[in-house]
Parts: structure tokens; C-alpha cells; sequence
């Protein structure tokens, strides 16, 4: 009989964040400002957003190493930041915007003055 896949995240943690490692959930301060977005989703989006993901053929490994600490948002490839962008602009939230702070620019409102 083939074995069915479980879920892999410990009973106890939330159901938007998902295990690294053995039996570790990254918690949202170890992560850079994409995963703080992600993990303050709530259920029913989070998993339209890892639909997405999957739709946009974006592995969910792709999505957390996008997500580490060090990782600025300027260096996560242009098509994905795009889909990340397109869908967290419906929160408010222009992460072009968090990437020209990442970087000390001025806003892009305030440059074009």
C-alpha cells in the first residue's frame, strides 16, 4: 500500500508555518519581512497563498529560503518577488516599498519630488 503524505508540522504549531528541521517551526523574528507577512496570516489565507505558490510552480522550499533572515527582498529573483508583491498588495502591503527601505532609499513617493 503506498504511503500517504501527513501533514508535517508538529500538532501544536500554527497552521500557516511549517516544520524545518526536526521538529522546528521558524518562529516569525527568525525570518525577513515576507515571512513576518506570511505568519501573521491567518488559516484559510495562508493556504491560499501556498495555492498560489503552487499554481505560480514556486516550491515551497523556494518560498523559505526567500523568507531567511538575511535575505533581502532585492535579491529574491524578479518573477517571484512579483507574485509575492501581487499578493500582498491586497493586505496593503507594497513590498517594493519594504525593498527600497531594505536598501535606505526614499520612498518612491518622495523621489519622484
Amino acid at each position: 500500500m503506498p504511503k500517504t503524505k501527513t501533514s508535517n508540522l508538529p500538532a501544536a504549531a500554527p497552521a500557516n508555518l511549517w516544520r524545518r528541521g526536526k521538529g522546528h517551526v521558524r518562529p516569525p523574528h527568525e525570518g525577513n519581512r515576507l515571512w513576518q507577512l506570511y505568519c501573521e496570516m491567518g488559516r484559510t489565507r495562508a493556504a491560499v497563498f501556498r495555492e498560489l505558490l503552487r499554481a505560480s510552480a514556486i516550491k515551497l522550499n523556494t518560498f523559505t529560503s526567500d523568507t531567511a533572515r538575511q535575505r533581502q527582498l532585492g535579491s529574491i529573483a524578479a518573477g517571484r518577488l512579483q507574485v509575492y508583491r501581487d499578493f500582498f498588495l491586497a493586505d496593503g502591503v507594497d513590498l517594493y516599498e519594504v525593498m527600497r527601505a531594505e536598501r535606505g532609499a526614499p520612498p518612491a513617493h518622495d523621489a519622484a519630488r
